[in-house]
Formats: structure tokens, sequence, C-alpha cells
């Protein structure tokens, strides 16, 4: 081809050969923009994960160990009453919603968890001789009781720990 028909050629259409260049760029730029959100999306997902997962661990290991520590305590002497701190969900109550970005076998755990300490703080309310805002009391007859709901709890916070701190991705 000489070369007055490829300068000819690009005289001619210089303004759709600009347009294709630029249309091109402008689509490429749109490509990687859209990769690179996708990319922080997925990380902001991952960050939420973990700090689900490590919240709802936490707190279960709390519960966990206070429900260990009551069940060493030997308990009212008789015709006394021990008072016992109420039981309150706090970080869970937060993150219960985003519980769906956890594997579901978590998912599972963590929910098993919440209900786990929900059912405890029901029977203990139910075995007290008095209730108030920060404790309650239950006498030696009602301590059995609790003992009983702390072993089932036990059991319970014992499994969704195991199933929270399995490695699943």
């Amino acid at each position: 081809m000489p070369d007055w028909l490829t300068y000819d050629f690009v005289k001619d259409f210089q303004t759709a050969i600009v347009g294709v260049i630029g249309f091109t760029g402008v689509i490429l730029t749109l490509l990687v923009n859209a990769i690179l959100a996708r990319h922080q999306h997925e990380r902001e997902l991952e960050a939420k994960r973990r700090t689900v997962r490590a919240g709802i661990l936490a707190e279960l290991h709390a519960f966990k160990g206070m429900v260990d520590r009551n069940l060493e305590h030997p308990g009212p002497s008789p015709g006394n009453h021990v008072a016992i701190p109420r039981v309150r969900r706090l970080v869970s109550n937060h993150l219960i919603g985003d519980l769906g970005l956890l594997p579901p076998k978590q998912q599972t755990g963590a929910l098993e968890g919440v209900m786990a300490i929900e059912d405890l703080s029901r029977k203990l309310v139910l075995v007290a001789s008095s209730v108030s805002d920060d404790h309650i009391l239950v006498n030696e007859t009602g301590h059995e009781l609790v003992n009983a709901s702390y072993t089932a709890a036990q059991a319970a916070l014992s499994d969704a720990i195991a199933a929270l701190e399995a490695d699943e991705t």
C-alpha cells in the first residue's frame, strides 16, 4: 500500500480513529475499576466475616468461662441464697443480623450458642427466688436446678465454640 494512501486514510478518518482509541480507553478503565471494586468488596466482606466470627466466638468463650466457674461454686448453705449475675448477651445482639456471612456450619454453631445463652437465662429466672435487673437469688433447692441448667449450657456452648473454631473457608 503506498504511503500517500495510508496518509490519506489517516487524514480522512482521524476523528474516527481518535474516537475508537478514546472509547477503548474508557471501556478498559471501566473494566479495571469494576475489577478493583469487586476485589475491594470481597475484602470488606471477608473483614466483616472475621469480625462477626471473632465477636460471637469471644462472647461464647466468656459465657462458657462463666458457666465453668459457676459450676465450681459450692452453692448456698441451708437457709441462705446465692446471688447469680443475670445473663446478658451484648456482642451477639449486634452481630446476629450478619450471621449469614459465616459458612453454614459456623452459622449453625453461632445460633446454637446464642440460643443456649438465651435458654440458660430463661431457666435461671424460672428457678430464682428473686429476680432483679442485675442478678437473681437462688436458694439451695434452686441451686441444683441451676447446676443442671449450667451443665446443659456448658455442653451446648462447647459444641458451638467447636463449630465456630472449625476451619471452613
